[in-house]
């Protein structure tokens, strides 16, 4: 029997009494879900950018400004992968909505980043500084028995879910076949993911 702790939404923070548990319960894997960052954009964020368009929340406050917030949000961030890459048990993960950035795979070819300095991908260059933690956005990794997929991302407030939910659907499904053909060896399948809007997306 595998035993596994998913644990997730840390905002920054990351509750020692999890490596207790890891140890107490001995536990094998470690599934964690993402939104490592506090966000603290999050409010300005909504006054000023959701349910509008065209509008960059970087235009309004400021580079400087804006680069103080994401730099402390990606620190916290950043500390809580350290702990975590302290378990004493591999840790498979995926992004959260809040982990700047917060966009997912469906944009990347349709925003154009004003800043060339944004900070764009910076837990991909931090988390390979620490090799017990292993992202899973869009591929796949095994562990005894079982294949774990892994997807992120999110629904932004003011777009149309109908829209993002339709093409994430088609997205996943692909995936998921073309992730069932490539590992086609055999073992049970687990989908692990941070979506705000799963129902139904692999039914």
């Amino acid at each position: 029997v595998m035993r596994i702790l998913a644990i997730g939404d840390y905002a920054g923070k990351l509750p020692g009494k999890f490596k207790n548990i890891v140890k107490k319960e001995k536990i094998d894997l470690v599934l964690s879900n993402g939104d490592y960052c506090p966000f603290s954009l999050r409010k300005l964020y909504f006054k000023h950018v959701y349910h509008k368009k065209n509008v960059e929340l970087l235009d309004v406050i400021g580079k400087k400004r804006y680069k103080k917030f994401m730099l402390e949000d990606q620190r916290k961030g950043e500390e809580v992968i350290k702990k975590l890459n302290k378990f004493p048990v591999p840790v498979f993960s995926v992004l959260g909505n809040s982990d700047h950035p917060h966009d997912d795979v469906m944009d990347e070819k349709t925003k154009i980043e004003k800043w060339k300095n944004h900070l764009h991908k910076y837990i991909d260059r931090i988390s390979q500084k620490y090799k017990n933690f292993k992202r899973i956005d869009y591929t796949y990794a095994k562990f005894s028995d079982f294949i774990f997929i892994g997807a992120r991302g999110g629904v932004i407030p003011g777009e149309s879910r109908v829209k993002r939910t339709k093409n994430t659907k088609k997205f996943l499904k692909n995936y998921l076949k073309n992730s069932e053909k490539r590992t086609r060896k055999g073992g049970l399948f687990l989908f692990l993911t941070m979506f705000l809007t799963t129902q139904n997306f692999i039914s």
